[in-house]
């Protein structure tokens, strides 16, 4: 029997006072998801956000590696090289959001130590974990610790693993999974959205059905500009490194 390391419970405390961070991020980036990524930084780029968390899923459902296709591998890295930041999104999202929440410490220890091996081969090392599904159990949570990631971004928070810190994080998501969630995710993307204005660290989650769903992306864009208007857009990696050194200027 395989049994969880004693982990000691983040302690939870709040940004430095005075700024306001906007975090945009693509999830479940694969081949096959090339294109609606591409599209995305072309209008992040139009609104004036420069560089986005691009969440790499290695293996995507049990296919082939990312490393046996060179022309994903070389567009990720121009991608890297011009500023965006490469995140580990677990390994192969088959399980989806129960790939690393009740996951034990060995399996986890497996599974991140192939996905980073993935991207350090290919000149990308992730810096960051967000699990799929956003959650992540405590074994997996000492795992990123231990090989020394610098964050992981859950449903509601941004921890700072070395420092064992967990920092309120609100995400807007939106859901094109089917035709019904599709009619009322622009909706509920903005009551998130509204929820969250407080906050000092906004996240704004992107999905590749969102940028083909016409009413999700009009409103994905909307919020966009309302965001940049009193936030500073980053990436994890940076917040994290800001926030770990107490500066958050």
């Amino acid at each position: 029997m395989i049994c969880s390391p004693v982990v000691t419970p983040p302690s939870t405390s709040a940004p430095a006072a005075g700024r306001r961070w906007l975090v945009v991020s693509f999830h479940d980036l694969a081949p096959h998801s090339q294109r609606p990524c591409q599209e995305l930084l072309t209008q992040l780029s139009r609104l004036g956000i420069p560089q986005a968390s691009l969440l790499v899923v290695p293996r995507w459902h049990e296919m082939e590696s990312i490393r046996n296709r060179p022309f994903f591998h070389r567009w990720l890295l121009s991608l890297s090289e011009a500023g965006h930041e490469i995140c580990l999104h677990g390994l192969n999202h088959q399980e989806s959001q129960d790939e690393f929440h009740r996951i034990d410490g060995e399996r986890a220890e497996a599974k991140v130590r192939e996905g980073a091996d993935l991207l350090c081969g290919l000149g990308c090392p992730p810096r960051g974990f967000v699990p799929p599904g956003g959650r992540l159990s405590a074994a997996a949570r000492e795992v990123l610790r231990r090989r020394g990631f610098l964050y992981t971004a859950t449903l509601r928070h941004l921890d700072l693993l070395q420092e064992n810190r967990r920092i309120a994080a609100p995400a807007v998501v939106f859901d094109s999974r089917n035709l019904w969630r599709r009619r009322v995710s622009p909706l509920v993307g903005r009551l998130r959205f509204a929820a969250s204005r407080q906050a000092s660290i906004l996240r704004i989650a992107v999905h590749p059905g969102d940028l083909y769903e016409p009413a999700v992306r009009r409103t994905l864009v909307a919020l966009l500009r309302e965001s940049l208007a009193d936030r500073i857009p980053v990436t994890y990696g940076e917040l994290a490194g800001r926030l770990a050194k107490g500066t958050g200027s």
